[in-house]
């Protein structure tokens, strides 16, 4: 058991010297240091959401690794040039935070007008670095200036780590907790302004005592100020979009009364263009008949991230416009399922919705993640489409698939998935925000679980269209719902299978329906659905063995014989192997032993390394500003007498804290995606529940800071068996809860993260005492090196999971923790430090 300290000692351990607090912190800087963590927290998760819409899903991870790195050069500056806060240290950080206020404003302006432009990567590679340069510079300085406010308190009172890091912990929670709830009503760019008007809030909160009153007036002044200005001016600002995206051609029709723009945690949400509706309709030139001559539906524009999105299609009360999908792939399913009771999964625009009804569904049931889509297709955009959704045969609600899926108990007798991701995961990196689980082994098991006998599973992917080569999503899709089947006991799933692509017009992709049933296909629905696709140009990719004529491209892949399909897929050129929850990287298909920079259409299809190359070029650079911001100036801070094992067995240890803690917090978003429905939620509330947590695991640490060894000792040892049974219960945990509403998910995902938190907040503060006795000059030394490690394990950990999966990116931390733990008690700290108390200890006052 943990033994609380009873003695006294007679002073606080020593620390850098900061003129005008004394012996202990006044209350201000507590303030400020909590102030300073909700803005840069709130700043860090608004910058991720602000990226996702400019740039791509990767841009989170830069924001991640700029604001580590921020923090982490913040105390190397601090390590390497202690004197410079002897001599009026308060004013120097009312004036960087007054001044990181600033920077952020200035970030801002130039991030939305100046967006990094991802094509350059292989056409101008060193453009783009010196982009991506100047990304972290503008990024990066406020970090960095605000990093002061939390290392110099940090470094000055060493003893008093667990109570400031407590502080800082729980406003960083409290910031990230704000984004979620503040993000609909005010939008990213008002956010980010109010996280300036905070840090300058914080400025004046730390000038008490140390600045002049017409200074603290004037800081308050101009917080309220900005803070007021937040919303009207965010939401004028004109924000640009990358040129790899959908939306920057049509940045003009978002100024015009046919628009509509909203922010939200999921992501930004765009409509433009039903007056007068666009003739410019996805499905019109892909999956059709390429002799249809009929008449097409009107549509507008729906956007996701301005990237990511389809058509929203109108309804007149006539379905005299949709003939064309008589001749559409999207009418394969109800050629075997004739009058089903439907479920759509990811509604979009509402063509599956159309179709259903079209096709003779005696009802549909659409789930959309996005609530604004379903408010844009009921209520905003009523009159465009005639009220369709208020049809007694159609239902449609926000919730996310999967989480219906399991919660229900009906069985339908088709379910319907098209396209609802896009190429934008794999193109850009995306693997961990943009993975929706949708097509996974243990999805699809779900699927079937609640699809009647006779009833079908319908998903439609596309792929670039490469005659040599096989289609790689469609392959993929298909061999994993052929694993789900045999999870499921089917002695004969390539019986239970059928693939049907059709090629777009130009003949550079094709859209691909894999179709798979509870019970066998039998040999009048296989010849149904041969003349179908015989009679409308469409191509049989796959039919079972004896049904119908072959071969077919994907016989050895879906076939019977497990020797074939181990040679075929390990033969291909792209990885087609089957995906599972704890590795859903189902649009990453490229083989790193076929990494090709100038294969074509590099951003866009998938088999591209373009997401691959920008994490690397992210950890490559992240790792570099490392060492120049971080690194350099620790070698000259550190003390010349402290022996170099010692030294070396606290840089093991620190770095370990931050590669450690980035792979769970990452591992922790991913598996949260799942049970709460929303990347962003999982990304929210695993930040602030591990931060919350963390923080009272931190405050319970400053009672056991004269007793570091033991206690680190068992630690430890605890952290390693925690990780390893969430490892092993969190799935099953979550699959017991996923039917529950999200307000109690939402409760239990963050209870369920205490103890984890708590002790994960226990180590650095534990770890900070051990270095402040053996030389208080490392305490900001350490604060540097951790920041190095958070910066690598932000990418390190995609990539690795990327690999091997989230469940070893989590054990993986567990072992770097009980490493670098190792490391400090055997090399680290002198064996009589707990036993005979330095002189210059002291009371946690």
């Amino acid at each position: 058991m943990l033994r609380e300290e009873t003695d006294t000692p007679p002073s606080p351990t020593a620390g850098i010297v900061v003129t005008g607090w004394g012996s202990v912190p006044h209350r201000g800087v507590y303030v400020a240091v909590f102030l300073t963590s909700i803005a840069l927290l709130a700043l860090e998760v608004s910058l991720t959401r602000l990226f996702s819409f400019t740039v791509w899903y990767h841009f989170a991870y830069l924001t991640i690794s700029v604001a580590l790195l921020g923090f982490g050069s913040s105390g190397a500056l601090v390590a390497a040039f202690p004197r410079g806060w002897e001599r009026d240290g308060p004013t120097r950080l009312v004036a960087a935070l007054a001044a990181a206020g600033l920077l952020t404003v200035a970030a801002l302006c130039f991030v939305a007008r100046f967006p990094l432009q991802l094509h350059q990567l292989t056409a101008r590679p060193l453009r783009f670095l010196a982009a991506l340069l100047t990304y972290y510079v503008a990024i990066g300085a406020p970090f960095l200036l605000a990093g002061f406010a939390l290392s110099v308190p940090f470094a000055a009172y060493p003893r008093l780590m667990g109570r400031l890091y407590f502080w800082d912990l729980l406003g960083a929670a409290l910031g990230c907790l704000l984004v979620v709830v503040l993000i609909r009503p005010l939008g990213v760019p008002a956010l980010i302004l109010s996280a300036a008007a905070v840090l300058i809030a914080a400025a004046a909160v730390l000038s008490v005592g140390c600045c002049r009153p017409r200074t603290r007036l004037a800081l308050a002044a101009a917080a309220a100020l900005l803070l007021l200005l937040a919303l009207p001016v965010g939401r004028r600002l004109d924000i640009r979009v990358t040129g790899t995206k959908a939306l920057a051609g049509f940045a003009d029709a978002l100024h015009k009364p046919d628009s509509y723009s909203r922010w939200t945690a999921i992501n930004r949400v765009d409509a433009f263009n039903w007056d007068p509706p666009t003739q410019f309709l996805y499905w019109r030139g892909t999956g059709i008949w390429p002799g249809y001559a009929g008449p097409f539906p009107e549509g507008a524009w729906l956007q996701y991230d301005a990237g990511n999105g389809s058509n929203i299609y109108a309804f007149h009360g006539s379905f005299t416009p949709y003939a064309m999908l008589e001749h559409h792939l999207l009418r394969t399913p109800y050629i075997v399922v004739p009058h089903p009771n439907v479920l759509v999964i990811g509604v979009g625009g509402g063509i599956d919705l159309i179709n259903a009804i079209y096709q003779g569904a005696r009802h549909v049931t659409g789930i959309e993640l996005q609530p604004e889509t379903v408010s844009l297709l009921k209520d905003r955009l009523h009159d465009f489409t005639g009220g369709f959704y208020d049809r007694p045969d159609v239902t449609l609600r926000a919730g996310e698939g999967r989480h219906y899926v399991r919660q229900s108990r009906e069985t339908f007798d088709l379910i319907q998935i098209t396209a609802v991701d896009t190429f934008a995961a794999q193109a850009v990196g995306a693997y961990v925000l943009a993975e929706s689980y949708l097509y996974t082994v243990d999805a699809i098991d779900d699927y079937l679980s609640h699809i009647s006998d006779a009833g079908l599973l319908s998903m439609v992917v596309g792929d670039f269209r490469e005659p040599q080569e096989l289609p790689p999503l469609a392959t993929r899709l298909g061999v994993t719902a052929f694993r789900a089947l045999q999870r499921r006991g089917v002695e004969h799933p390539e019986r239970h299978l059928m693939v049907i692509a059709a090629v777009a017009n130009g003949g550079g992709a094709q859209s691909q329906n894999v179709l798979v049933k509870p019970t066998p296909f039998t040999k009048a629905q296989v010849d149904a659905l041969a003349e179908f696709a015989r009679v409308n140009g469409f191509m049989v990719l796959y039919a079972p063995a004896g049904l119908a004529d072959e071969p077919f491209s994907l016989s050895g892949v879906l076939g019977a014989d497990e020797r074939i399909r181990r040679q075929e897929l390990d033969a291909a050129r792209y990885r087609m192997d089957a995906v599972y929850d704890d590795d859903p990287f189902f649009y990453n298909v490229g083989k790193w032993k076929n990494l090709s920079p100038t294969y074509g259409l590099l951003y866009l299809f998938p088999g591209s390394f373009i997401g691959q190359m920008v994490l690397l070029a992210m950890l490559a650079q992240s790792m570099l500003l490392g060492v120049a911001l971080i690194a350099l100036p620790l070698s000259r801070g550190v003390h010349a007498g402290v022996p170099v094992s010692r030294l070396a067995a606290h840089l093991a240890y620190f770095l370990a804290l931050g590669v450690g803690f980035m792979f769970i917090e990452i591992s922790f978003v991913q598996s949260f995606v799942l049970f709460l429905g929303s990347p962003t939620y999982a990304l929210s509330l695993t930040i602030f529940a591990l931060l919350l947590f963390s923080s009272l695991g931190s405050r319970l640490s400053s009672r056991y800071v004269d007793h570091a060894t033991p206690v680190l000792r068992r630690l430890a040892v605890l952290l390693p068996l925690v990780v390893i049974l969430y490892a092993v219960l969190l799935g099953p945990f979550f699959g017991a809860f996923l039917h529950l509403d999200l307000w109690v998910r939402v409760l239990l995902a963050t209870l369920v993260q205490m103890p984890l938190g708590v002790l994960l907040g226990m180590f650095m503060p534990l770890g900070i005492a051990c270095a402040a006795r053996v030389e208080a000059r490392l305490v900001p030394w350490a604060w540097g090196m951790n920041g190095i490690g958070s910066v690598a394990g932000t990418t390190l950990a995609v990539l690795l999971a990327m690999a091997w999966g989230f469940k070893v990116v989590a054990l993986c931390a567990a072992g770097l923790y009980l490493l670098g733990t190792m490391l400090l008690l055997r090399f680290g700290i002198h064996p009589t430090t707990d036993s005979a108390r330095s002189a210059t200890a002291g009371r946690l006052t």
